[in-house]
């Protein structure tokens, strides 16, 4: 395989944001404790079963003191459809994931079984003679009678009519199954060869199980409780609470050697000595005898218990018959762990199912003990610190803050009634804040005070805080809205009306607010984005379902998906997979991220993993920019945010930017070290005069700090400038160009006004601003008066003369007025000249110079214009098109300026050299349905480093993101410093096109400046595959493809081994 140049530096911009990320990992912490048992079986050997998810089976030959796993020959399993049976001479059958699997004669693996062909099992069973059952998965029972080697049908699954899902295989002809029918369920009888099928029972809801006694009586669990002494003739309804409304339900029943019956329900556990005739709740004095897997040991030797619910994750023994029992769980490192947190003094604490209240590491997660606050015997739910590292405690009953001056708690709890379900939640500015269904309280004081805050319509809401200290909470109960706080509380407004299901809530360090949701109908369910407070909204990971989300100082999002752990760095753009070290497909409750910057996991059935390496390790700069009009360095509610102005950080001969947003704020990410920041002041009517910069020094990493700008004004005037582009100019069609103005200056421009010159060949036809005069080609448009810092744009329709050659260049011109402000180099007029075509790249980027297109030479200092254009040539409309541009290192970006688009964007000034431009709500239709409407482009303007040296080459290439497709990389443009000499004149004759393009099966390759010159043509597809070469001689080559996949390609173009053009194709 070969790849181009062109190919290797796309490839090498496309992944050097990864590399970080590939040389970190997640490691496995030592706990906590904990399982999850899905199913519990004894054998007659003495041995016990039980199946944790994902992680397999695990058996005991001492009665529970020690387990081992016992997995060679089963796989990789999911769980789906699991169950395990025990039959006579210590014979152990399971299935799982449609797979029936027999304990091999050794015991220390599993053999494969088969049912008849095309038929999958579902559930497995084993009758006291010794008979196998299996349920396959459309309801047919297959019976064998020689320990699974063949099987024959003893019940169609037709017979049955509906889905089994319980059953009790008995033998001597007392066999029964609960099928599920709808919302209803039917009981069944029938013979162990399959006849007389028969039903006995029916009813709605669930049945949660049936069981039969060894001395004849049938028992069924749904939403009572009832026996049948003659095989389910007839049923007796028992009660195990008599008198009491509410009754127990059981989950599952054992029976213990001397005829005791057994029942777990979520009540507790019941026992039985007059075959289910009266109950009695055994004692708990773990707290724990809730659930629903209970199993006795045949011998009668121990009993086994586990409860798989949050707050009693747990495996119990008994050894005296439930008198006593000792827990087990911390034989297994299969914990459900749902909350994380570290505080300052490296202590971490989790939740999970195992304990009531959170465990404790005071060793780095090596080992775990439950955690109480001295003294307060109540669980504890969840743990914060505030901002200088003060501890704060809540529990199921009460709220504590501990004084470590006097290494004392105290309880802060609110006078108003305390709910089990109140969330914690502390702003950076340390405002307290306890939330539940019921009450929304907050505390400025450290807790000594509570008010309740006056949040329309809210249940157990979800609180974020912005880096500009704005607080979020979701409002509403079933369908959400989010409301946002300005003072840290107190008063609300709606910024995001009830109309969706929200499920999750988060800001990162840039203040993107993202959110999960699903709209009115679940019709366009994943996680949206908004960059400029719900002005707009996108989806940005469409059918994207989890419990948490995180992100670090640099503002990476992580997702724990299904499928592993996906992250962003580009606010949702790329995504891409974090997954090294982890267990295949791990589900995660929750993510966390600790004040270092290492990255916590707690996963369903497993421990907590913790990255190996920090995965961010920068300092943050958070900041305001306005103008301060009244020069008292103050911000004043009358005073408007500066927009899209740059700041910009030195240090060590590397410079940083970073562009504010619609509210004039910003967020920088900086390393190690020391940092001079200053504002980049777009013209000399500016002056900064409160704060002439700022020294920044960082020690360390995961530091903040916080440097406002008052901007004032050095001279009172406006200072408008302009640019006017078109994406591209068809002949004898109507073309619309846009033209873009802003006020740069320090006041308003009143009346202002645009003239616009037309090409000759341009026939005006209409524009979206009103026309106040017209002079022969030169028209005036009003735009009425224009703020300061204020942007606008209007369109001009015009047609392109049928008169006009093909490829012939056409120009306009526009200034605007008022031009002229006390000696400042205005920007009041622009130059565009562009050729009309026949045949076009969609997606391409060029380059001009001093109005006209450049495709070899600049002068040094000269600045360069740039234009990507873009077309949804995709089958479906575009909603959100992203433009990303890593500028040259050779261009400064301190001086870019954005210009001129088909529609209206959101800037952005990322990393050094990184532009983004947002199109949100762009509707972008795809070109089969509207060809014309589905074109856009932006132009933005940017000078060079100082005093460039001739021969240097200025190289630019931009991404184009359609909605949640991969990027669309442009062409890229080359533009070699200096002027042309006599000796490269010829070089710079060089160029190719290709027409049509794109192209279905041929087009036609033109070289121009080498005609009658052998060259060679290779084609490469957008991974670097070379696909076709072929030879001819300048100026034409027919390319003929035949069954080449449509897509985007690149092509060579070689003079004796050395490349003389390129360029892209699109093969449709």
């Amino acid at each position: 395989m070969k790849k181009s140049p062109l190919l290797y530096l796309l490839l090498a911009a496309c992944f050097a944001g990864q590399l970080s990320f590939a040389q970190n990992e997640w490691q496995p912490l030592n706990g906590p404790n904990g399982l999850s048992v899905e199913k519990m079986i004894s054998a007659d050997d003495g041995r016990t079963f039980i199946y944790q998810r994902r992680k397999g089976v695990f058996v005991t030959n001492d009665g529970g003191d020690s387990w081992q796993g016992l997995n060679d020959g089963l796989g990789t399993l999911s769980g789906t459809d699991f169950s395990m049976a025990a039959g006579p001479g210590g014979k152990v059958y399971l299935t799982s994931d449609r797979h029936l699997f027999r304990l091999n004669q050794a015991g220390n693996g599993w053999e494969e079984l088969s049912l008849p062909s095309n038929k999958y099992p579902k559930f497995v069973y084993t009758n006291p003679e010794g008979h196998v059952y299996v349920i396959e998965i459309f309801g047919g029972i297959y019976r064998s009678t020689n320990e699974g080697s063949s099987f024959s049908v003893a019940v169609p699954d037709d017979s049955t009519q509906g889905w089994p899902k319980h059953y009790s295989f008995n033998g001597n002809n007392n066999n029964f199954c609960v099928v599920a029918y709808g919302a209803s369920w039917r009981m069944y009888r029938f013979d162990d060869n399959g006849d007389n099928v028969v039903q006995i029972k029916s009813g709605s809801g669930i049945v949660n199980s049936i069981f039969y006694h060894p001395s004849g009586i049938l028992y069924i669990s749904d939403n009572n409780f009832s026996r049948s002494y003659d095989n389910g003739d007839s049923w007796e309804q028992i009660e195990i609470m008599p008198g009491e409304t509410y009754q127990p339900r059981i989950n599952l029943m054992d029976i213990y050697h001397t005829g005791e019956m057994i029942a777990a329900t979520w009540s507790g556990m019941f026992i039985s000595s007059d075959e289910g005739g009266t109950w009695q709740l055994m004692d708990d004095p773990l707290g724990s005898l809730t659930g629903y897997v209970v199993q006795y040991a045949n011998d009668g030797s121990n009993l086994f218990f586990s409860g798989n619910s949050c707050g009693s994750q747990t495996l119990l023994q008994s050894k005296n018959g439930g008198q006593t029992w000792n827990r087990l769980e911390g034989n297994f490192l299969f914990s459900n762990v749902f909350k994380i947190y570290k505080d300052k003094n490296q202590n971490l604490y989790a939740r999970n199912c195992r304990y009531p209240t959170l465990e404790r590491s005071q060793d780095g997660g090596n080992t775990w003990a439950p955690y109480y606050i001295p003294g307060v015997d109540l669980p504890v739910v969840d743990v914060k610190e505030n901002s200088s590292g003060q501890l704060f405690v809540l529990t199921t009953g009460a709220f504590y803050r501990f004084d470590e001056g006097n290494n004392t708690w105290e309880n802060i709890t609110p006078t108003t009634s305390f709910w089990l379900n109140y969330q914690l939640s502390i702003s950076p500015q340390d405002v307290l804040f306890l939330t539940s269904d019921f009450e929304f309280l907050r505390s400025v004081d450290d807790g000594d005070t509570w008010e309740n805050i006056n949040l329309p319509s809210f249940e157990l809401p979800i609180i974020q805080f912005h880096p500009n200290g704005d607080v979020y909470a979701t409002t509403g109960s079933f369908f959400k809205g989010i409301s946002r706080s300005g003072d840290g509380g107190q008063t609300w407004e709606e910024v995001f009306p009830d109309t969706m299901e929200i499920y999750n809530l988060h800001i990162n360090s840039k203040g993107h607010i993202y959110f999960l949701g699903n709209d009115l109908f679940g019709n366009t369910g994943g996680l949206y984005a908004t960059y400029d407070n719900f002005a707009s909204y996108d989806l940005i990971y469409p059918n994207a379902y989890f419990n948490a989300m995180e992100s670090d100082i640099e503002g990476t999002l992580y997702l724990p998906l299904s499928e592993g752990i996906q992250y962003s760095e580009d606010d949702g753009l790329t995504w891409n997979e974090f997954n090294q070290g982890l267990p295949d497909r791990p589900f995660t409750n929750t993510i966390y991220i600790d004040k270092e910057q290492y990255l916590y996991l707690g996963i369903n059935n497993d421990v907590i993993y913790k990255t190996a390496e920090p995965v961010a390790e920068s300092n943050l700069v958070f900041g305001n920019i306005w103008f301060d009009k009244n020069g008292n360095c103050q911000k004043d509610d009358d005073e408007i945010p500066l927009t899209n102005w740059l700041v910009e950080a030195a240090s060590g001969g590397s410079q940083y930017y970073r562009s504010t947003g619609t509210d004039g704020s910003f967020i920088m990410a900086l390393p190690t070290g020391d940092h001079a920041l200053d504002v980049v002041l777009p013209n000399n009517l500016w002056a900064s005069d409160c704060l002439a910069g700022a020294n920044i020094s960082f020690p360390g990493n995961m530091d903040t700090a916080y440097v406002d700008f008052p901007i004032a004004a050095a001279h009172d005037c406006p200072l408008m400038e302009v640019d006017i582009s078109a994406p591209l100019l068809r002949r004898c069609f109507s073309n619309d160009y846009t033209v873009r103005y802003c006020n740069t200056g320090t006041a308003l421009a009143e009346a202002a006004t645009v003239e616009v010159t037309l090409d000759p060949f341009f026939i005006y036809n209409s524009a979206t601003a009103p026309l106040l005069s017209q002079n022969g080609d030169v028209y005036t448009f009003s735009i009425g008066d224009v703020g300061v810092g204020k942007c606008g744009s209007f369109k001009i329709n015009i047609e392109v003369s049928c008169e006009s050659e093909l490829g012939q260049e056409h120009c306009v011109d526009a200034h605007i007025f008022p031009d002229s402000c006390n000696n400042v180099l205005p920007r009041s007029e622009t130059l565009e000249c562009q050729p009309n075509i026949g045949s076009f790249d969609p997606n391409d980027k060029t380059a001009f110079v001093a109005g006209h297109i450049e495709s070899e030479w600049v002068k040094a200092n000269t600045d360069i214009e740039y234009k990507i254009r873009f077309q949804n040539t995709g089958t479906d409309t575009a909603f959100t098109v992203v433009v990303q541009d890593q500028i040259s290192t050779l261009l400064d970006p301190a001086t870019l300026r954005p210009g001129a688009s088909s529609h209206p964007y959101q800037f952005e000034m990322m990393e050094p050299g990184m532009v983004r431009f947002i199109f949100h709500d762009i509707m972008l239709p795809d070109s089969n349905i509207n060809e014309a409407a589905s074109h856009g482009f932006v132009k933005f303007t940017v000078s060079q480093k100082n005093d460039l040296p001739d021969g240097e080459k200025i190289t630019n290439t931009a991404n184009i993101f359609f909605d949640f497709n991969d990027p669309v990389p442009t062409n890229l443009v080359e533009l070699t410093v200096g002027e042309p000499t006599a000796a490269n004149e010829q070089k710079q004759a060089f160029g190719s096109r290709a027409f049509p393009n794109p192209f279905h099966k041929t087009t036609l390759i033109e070289v121009n400046g080498l005609d009658g010159t052998a060259l060679q043509f290779q084609l490469f597809d957008n991974t670097g595959l070379l696909h076709q070469t072929d030879y001819f001689t300048a100026p034409y080559h027919q390319l003929k493809v035949a069954g080449l996949p449509s897509g985007m390609y690149f092509y060579l173009i070689k003079k004796e081994g050395e490349r003389v053009a390129f360029g892209k194709l699109v093969v449709q």
